[in-house]
């Protein structure tokens, strides 16, 4: 990871990356939640809950990096792919 704000270039935010880091978040949440709960037999879940709560944890992502990157590019970057998301454009 860039330590230093200026090798934060916009380039370090990919979609791909989101996506990834999303998932691994969602999959430790589950695993959490299926901790506190053992005695819940099975996971299942509305697959359209599930679409709706994946899509909404990758544009809470976006969120974050667009207010929390040190280099106000990618700052700029993460927004405007924010941005494109909730105006269907992606």
């Amino acid at each position: 990871m860039p330590k230093d704000p200026k090798d934060w270039s916009p380039r370090v935010i990919s979609k791909k990356k989101i996506s990834d880091a999303t998932h691994d978040a969602l999959q430790a949440f589950w695993a959490e939640i299926a901790k506190t709960f053992p005695h819940v037999p099975s996971g299942d879940l509305d697959p359209m809950t599930v679409v709706m709560f994946d899509e909404h944890a990758f544009d809470v992502v976006l969120q974050w990096l667009a207010n929390n990157l040190p280099n106000k590019d990618a700052q700029a970057k993460a927004q405007e792919m924010l941005d494109r998301r909730r105006a269907g454009q992606e």
